[in-house]
């Protein structure tokens, strides 16, 4: 069973239930599509390293004025839902394809280099997958055949995290960590060098503004995201940069 709460405890109201949905199968994971985000103000010594892998977007206009939407996977059906909030009303389902492969993380990505908004997949099996999203004027939307990256061997964990400059990235945790990032219209991969990173988060604090904190077996990272903008002086492009301070 999914629930929507509504939180807005600096209007002092209570916590309220919207809605509820309940699912055949077992929930595996799930997403809301974000607000705009303000953009948060990091600084900057670790290279993201490797070559950039293109990945062709389709073309098409710029999402707005959509509804809001979630986004669920199943344990058992290999599939993804898409729902309507606040209702929680289905608006289709999409099976995954791949039979025994199971979604472990979903992010919704508006990059503004691209044409689309995507949904992002991490799977357990360490791909990534990407649908573009239905443009407002889709009736039912309904998400197509979605593209494969393979970035991992072990399962997907996505945080979606606001660059320097505004800039929308999703970090993929594993044990090959990567951003996923847009640039002339094409979502980009590029490698971290770091040797894993298991689970990441949003971390602030007056001595360390909006930084990003990374967690492996044996460690934790504190650091932020360059974005290609800043690196490049708004000139040629080059890959985000991940910086650290220990």
């Amino acid at each position: 069973t999914v629930a929507l709460l509504r939180c807005a405890p600096a209007a002092g109201e209570p916590i309220a239930l919207l809605a509820t949905r309940a699912f055949e199968h077992e929930v595996a994971c799930l997403a809301l599509r974000p607000p705009a985000a303000a953009p948060s103000p990091p600084d900057a010594s670790l290279d993201a390293s490797d070559a950039d892998v293109p990945m062709e977007t389709d073309s098409g206009g710029a999402c707005g004025g959509e509804p809001l939407l979630a986004a669920v996977g199943s344990w058992t059906s290999f599939s993804l839902s898409l729902l309507s909030l606040p209702s929680l009303a289905p608006c289709g389902t999409t099976p995954l394809g791949d039979k025994g492969v199971v979604p472990r993380s979903l992010a919704f990505y508006a990059p503004a280099a691209a044409p689309h908004e995507y949904l992002l997949c991490g799977l357990g099996d360490g791909k990534l997958l990407y649908f573009p999203l239905p443009t407002a004027e889709d009736a039912a939307p309904v998400l197509g055949a979605p593209k494969a990256v393979p970035l991992a061997t072990q399962p997907l964990s996505l945080v979606a995290y606001t660059a320097d400059d505004g800039e929308p990235l999703v970090f993929c945790c594993s044990e090959r960590p990567a951003l996923v990032h847009a640039s002339a219209g094409q979502l980009l991969f590029s490698s971290v060098n770091l040797p894993a990173a298991h689970a990441l988060a949003p971390f602030s604090c007056d001595a360390l503004p909006g930084c990003l904190a990374a967690a492996d077996e044996e460690s934790l990272l504190l650091g932020n995201v360059l974005s290609p903008a800043r690196r490049s002086g708004g000139g040629s492009y080059r890959r985000p940069q991940v910086s650290t301070y220990r």
